[in-house]
């Protein structure tokens, strides 16, 4: 049996309480279109199946009907397949287009991590607008229209 003794302190009816509160995660879908965001999160990270590095941007809504509400960008960027070379292009196009005077390119993942890093560091002090977007295969598109200081 499992010793669940050093979760006795912890307060079941306050607790309770709070999630009584939560909406169930019953967030509205975000339709597409154009959107002033800010950045709130930015990384390489491992998908969670496969754990594949992929780029992933977490976005706060700041104005209008959605604010307060986030968008979730994941672009993976490599698979080992033929279109790795895609993958890394829409990923660094996007990265270009934040406009933080850095330099992109893919020269690893370990550095590339370490760029995405830097680039966060700089673009989350900006604002930006966001057009949310879907291409032809039904996949969600990420274009930034412009940038605010």
């Amino acid at each position: 049996m499992t010793n669940w003794g050093k979760f006795a302190t912890y307060d079941a009816k306050a607790l309770n309480e709070e999630v009584k509160n939560l909406n169930d995660g019953d967030f509205p879908e975000i339709p597409n279109g154009k959107y002033e965001v800010c950045i709130k999160k930015m990384e390489l990270k491992p998908t969670k199946e496969k754990g594949y590095p992929m780029l992933a941007v977490q976005f706060e809504i700041l104005e209008g009907q959605f604010k307060k509400q986030r968008i979730f960008m994941n672009q993976v960027i490599l698979m080992g397949d033929q279109n790795d070379k895609y993958r890394v292009h829409t990923a660094n196009t996007f990265l270009r287009s934040l406009e933080t005077g850095i330099d992109v390119s893919f020269e690893g993942v370990a550095e590339y991590e370490e760029l995405v890093s830097k680039i966060f560091e700089v673009a989350s002090e900006l604002e930006f607008v966001l057009e949310l977007g879907e291409n032809k295969g039904g996949y969600k598109t990420y274009k930034i229209l412009e940038v605010f200081e």
